[in-house]
């Protein structure tokens, strides 16, 4: 496979096939240009791992071509693995003001912000760079400033969603430019790249209006004090529990670092005008039990956040007691099912209320459903559609629903897939390998290390050690020393050990001379020995470490 210099091509990293990881490749004229450079979350098959990050080994092959990278809005799925892996780009970032005021924070906690080109970039103002112009788009999501992309060349033009939907009352910052979105379709649009993340549910998104009234109704039957998560970047919804909350005539405290960060990037672009100190909780203890709602974060049961310390009563400022409410207002990753319950479960013990999505309307979406995607396609009767964001399910019901609003061509990708969007067959045309990165204390590492694999043995088979040290005439000099870590324990270690010290004794005994003096050939035979016994005592195989020491 080969990509000609005028081929027009879409190329998605991370966030085609899966929820998360979003980063998108886009070139033209031998030019690429970057859109979103996010995270997901590890799971168990990777122990000791928070995030994966996107494989940008191709891209980093090209980099002497790549213009920059284009952020649609501040989540950490679309920027957080910035501070791990720009280092090997090294390329302008472009994103709307909050998105960069957000990016700002994380770059300056990581000791980048000197480092790294930060451009800001406005609805409707194009930004020329290689063979592409890029125009913003206006459009709303669960945090501010979201933008998407209108991404012309010479031979089409692309819209690029990002995150969206179609919300007009959004509490923070502005309605959708249907006006602009409608100049685009009327222009002429190659493809669409949109998301896929509700592709699956039925009707229009509501509105965060609608999330406002229902957090005003909980808070207002409710006799305790109530806490409030969510997530932390979606301003709007901070401000519609704060609304709710003086409407209720009950005082507003924020708790949690995430939560924090927002709010002041918020107030340095203009959307939160209130003092910061208001909201501290120094102050918490100036107010009655009842009188008091706390925002906090940790909203997925994040082991260390500050909703599971509440829960768990081991935050030292934010008490809780019987007949107090906690309310969950955002919808429940994939993958962090288990986490969120048992915070419910631990507020449930106390005697807390739990109120989620699923009881009351205290959380809305911040993706399109079905009908406000076939009002999107309307507008931009795009030629082509290339459905991302989303699982393999997802993309299918989005390119289903494509085809029925008279898309005649859609393309569904997964990671990896070179899509050749110009010329008169477009089509997927190739496929790179892509293994997700992962951070790994101060290296980043491929998942499908052998590391990994070795983790994954020790945490389920345990580890032996073994010490044998043989003289001069190769025989055993001292006693064999044997360790072991996650195997066994009290009389039953002392019954395997002792029956592996004699087994080996008996292996070595049996090796000839020359055998002997060949350590790899004595580290061979001995980790064979220890394996036979220790399976046949306790059916595992774990990881044997053979150390020969040799006295003259």
């Amino acid at each position: 496979m080969k990509i000609e210099k005028t081929d027009l091509i879409f190329l998605p990293l991370g966030g085609s096939s899966e929820i998360g990881m979003n980063s998108n490749l886009y070139h033209y004229n031998d030019s690429w240009i970057m859109v979103d450079l996010g995270i997901s979350f590890a799971d168990e098959s990777l122990p000791g791992i928070d995030v994966l990050l996107p494989d940008i080994d191709f891209i980093i092959e090209r980099r002497d071509k790549l213009k920059g990278i284009f952020l649609t809005h501040g989540h950490e799925d679309h920027m957080g693995a910035i501070q791990y892996i720009w280092d090997k780009l090294r390329v302008p970032i472009y994103g709307s003001p909050f998105t960069i005021a957000l990016l700002k924070k994380k770059l300056k906690e990581s000791g980048l912000l000197k480092n790294v080109k930060l451009n800001i970039i406005e609805e409707n103002k194009v930004v020329n760079i290689g063979p592409f112009k890029i125009k913003p788009v206006r459009l709303t999501h669960s945090i501010p400033d979201p933008l998407s992309l209108s991404i012309s060349t010479s031979v089409g033009t692309i819209f690029h969603t990002g995150d969206w939907k179609f919300d007009n009352n959004p509490q923070v910052g502005s309605k959708p430019n249907f006006e602009e979105i409608k100049s685009i379709g009327n222009k002429g649009v190659l493809a669409i790249v949109g998301d896929s993340t509700n592709s699956m549910v039925e009707g229009n998104t509501e509105s965060e209006r609608d999330a406002l009234k229902g957090i005003n109704s909980v808070i207002k039957k409710a006799t305790g004090r109530v806490i409030v998560t969510c997530f932390a970047s979606n301003l709007a919804r901070i401000k519609s529990i704060m609304k709710a909350s003086v409407e209720n005539k009950r005082k507003v405290f924020i708790a949690g670092r995430s939560l924090n960060r927002v709010v002041e990037a918020a107030s340095e672009v203009g959307y939160f005008l209130d003092k910061l100190e208001d909201f501290s909780l120094k102050r918490i203890d100036q107010y009655k039990h009842e009188e008091v709602v706390v925002i906090a974060a940790g909203s997925q049961g994040e082991n260390r956040s500050t909703m599971t310390r509440i829960a768990n009563s081991q935050h030292d400022q934010v008490k809780i007691k019987p007949g107090d409410t906690a309310i969950f207002s955002s919808s429940k990753i994939p993958g962090n099912e288990l986490a969120i319950n048992r915070v419910h479960d631990a507020l449930l013990k106390k005697g807390v209320k739990v109120v989620t999505d699923e009881d009351e309307l205290v959380h809305v979406s911040g993706h399109p459903s079905r009908e406000d995607i076939k009002k999107l396609y309307c507008l931009i009767n795009p030629q082509i559609s290339v459905p991302v964001h989303g699982t393999a399910r997802h993309i299918q019901e989005h390119s289903n629903l494509a085809k029925s609003c008279g898309v005649s061509l859609s393309i569904q990708p997964e990671n990896g897939s070179i899509i050749k969007l110009s010329g008169n067959s477009p089509s997927i045309i190739g496929q790179i390998p892509i293994k997700s990165l992962v951070p790994d204390g101060n290296q980043i590492i491929k998942s499908d290390s052998s590391v990994f694999s070795t983790r994954r043995r020790l945490l389920w088979n345990g580890v032996i050690s073994v010490v044998i040290v043989l003289d001069e005439e190769l025989e055993l000099q001292l006693p064999i020393k044997i360790s072991q870590n996650g195997i066994t324990e009290g009389n039953n270690e002392l019954e395997w050990s002792s029956e592996v010290k004699a087994d080996i004794e008996e292996t070595i005994e049996s090796l000839t001379k020359k055998q002997l003096s060949d350590d790899i050939k004595v580290e061979e035979k001995v980790r064979t020995s220890i394996r036979s016994v220790t399976k046949i005592f306790f059916n595992i195989k774990p990881i044997i470490n053979v150390h020969i020491l040799r006295v003259f």
